[in-house]
């Protein structure tokens, strides 16, 4: 009775062993995880700044601007433009 209890003893505790030496590769593991997902939104974020406008960079608006109507001003797109033959 003695050895049985003295061989469990000794596999529990080489599991919990195992158990506690996986736990702490997986921190490990997830650390590693973090840092490349850190360093790929760093990325994208530098990629995205290098794709704007060049007015939003100067002036940082949106990008948008007001359609320029002045064309319609113009007498050759006017009515008397357009005379029927």
């Amino acid at each position: 009775m003695d050895f049985a209890q003295f061989a469990l003893n000794q596999v529990i505790g080489l599991v919990v062993f195992a158990l506690v030496l996986s736990g702490v590769f997986k921190v490990f593991q997830i650390k590693s995880e973090l840092t490349e997902i850190k360093e790929l939104l760093a990325d994208i974020k530098r990629n995205t700044q290098d794709h704007q406008p060049a007015d939003y960079a100067a002036t940082g608006s949106t990008g948008y601007r007001e359609p320029d109507l002045s064309i319609l001003n113009d007498p050759a797109y006017g009515p008397e433009a357009r005379t029927s033959d």
